[in-house]
């Protein structure tokens, strides 16, 4: 009897066990990757003298490559936002220091070039890091996996600068008029001794 109570109690300890892991419907488990890293939520202590770091992070995807390619996507979103910014605030700082109204230059015209000039290609390959999770949740047609993928990128300082040069020229090229042509040119001055503190 005492054996038969021992294995009886085994049992149901094990069945409760195996019910423990059990997902309920909408619930998600952490299956491998730990906790992200530091660079993750704070990228800007990655940042040097010659370059400033950005941090993608994926949707979640199906495939750890796809994951990957989503968070370099990303990465390549923020740099594009912050070269386009970075070239819109000088013109502003430029025109109010010579008394001209701002808005010289159509924001999304300065935004199309950037994305333009900082191509998937090149953000790629300027990849440091990759931390990669993989996870398990329980969907209306059963168990289902997805990978979610974080990645850091070091933007070139110089290459910054360029990008954001070129990308205003090109915006003023349609400009007609001499004051804000005139404004523009000391923008474009301005951002060839463009350092890491100013993009």
């Amino acid at each position: 009897m005492k054996h038969f109570t021992t294995c009886l109690l085994a049992i149901l300890l094990l069945g409760s066990c195996a019910g423990a892991g059990r997902l309920m419907p909408g619930e998600e488990r952490q299956l491998s990757g730990g906790d992200p890293p530091s660079w993750t939520w704070e990228p800007v202590k990655e940042d040097s003298r010659q370059a400033k770091a950005f941090c993608g992070l994926s949707h979640n995807m199906t495939s750890e490559g796809e994951a990957r390619a989503d968070a370099l996507r990303s990465a390549r979103e923020q740099i594009v936002d912050a070269i386009g910014t970075a070239g819109l605030h000088i013109l502003e700082q430029v025109s109010s220091s010579v008394g001209s109204s701002g808005g010289i230059l159509d924001p999304a015209v300065l935004q199309d070039n950037a994305i333009r000039l900082v191509s998937e290609g090149q953000v790629a390959t300027r990849a440091q890091r990759f931390h990669i999770e993989k996870w398990q949740r329980m969907g209306a047609n059963g168990l289902e996996h997805y990978y979610k993928v974080y990645v850091l990128v070091m933007w070139d300082n110089t290459q910054a600068a360029e990008a954001i040069r070129v990308s205003v020229q090109e915006a003023a090229e349609a400009k007609a008029d001499e004051a804000v042509k005139a404004n523009i040119d000391r923008a474009l001055d301005r951002m060839k001794e463009l350092q890491s503190r100013d993009w």
